[in-house]
């Protein structure tokens, strides 16, 4: 199912606490509101290569946020039914859904992928939230882990290498409050 055909959907975004449900056969990724996700830890951007556009299997790496924002540090959060607290992480670069490879799912450093998004069942790709904090951080309004529910575990950049541009996500063990290379804000943009 490609960007546009979920967007037909009814859609569930979460914003600074609120949520906006949106629904219609007319709607556009342009009118879907877009996030950047950002690591507690590092304060670095979850990220998409451009130069991997459209290739599934594409590496999901931290970066430094880039001004002026680019797609590839840009997500949709989009409910998978507009009713429940699951959502598929579309990247704005290409469409594709953030994803944990089915052969190593069950593996504590599975570094995470981009993949073509697919339908109610594919669980690798569908992810919830669990908030730790509420208060704001600037323009981020809350940290939490982002755990799949295939695997139960959480998005997560490696200990020895979170200071580091480059250092590909994986998934991890949820350690809970106080690990924040697990907490992850987002800063959300107007609709464009």
């Amino acid at each position: 199912m490609n960007l546009h055909a979920m967007l037909r959907l009814l859609i569930f975004v979460p914003i600074f606490g609120l949520s906006i449900f949106i629904s219609g056969s007319t709607l556009q990724a342009s009118q879907v509101p877009y996030t950047r996700i950002i690591n507690k830890h590092s304060g670095m951007c979850l990220t998409v290569l451009p130069e991997y556009k459209g290739i599934n299997g594409a590496s999901v790496i931290q970066a430094p946020c880039e001004y002026p924002i680019k797609k590839h540090q840009l997500w949709y959060i989009l409910s998978i039914d507009g009713r429940s607290r699951y959502y598929r992480i579309i990247s704005e670069l290409d469409g594709k859904c953030l994803d944990v490879p089915l052969e190593a799912k069950d593996y504590n450093g599975t570094k995470l992928q981009m993949w073509d998004c697919y339908g109610l069942g594919q669980w690798n790709q569908i992810w919830y939230q669990n908030r730790f904090e509420q208060k704001s951080h600037g323009y981020i309004t809350g940290y939490w882990n982002w755990v799949n529910k295939a695997t139960h575990k959480c998005l997560d950049v490696p200990l020895e290498y979170y200071r580091e541009s480059g250092t590909r996500i994986q998934q991890w063990n949820c350690y809970g409050k106080g690990q924040s290379n697990q907490h992850w804000g987002d800063l959300f943009w107007p609709m464009r």
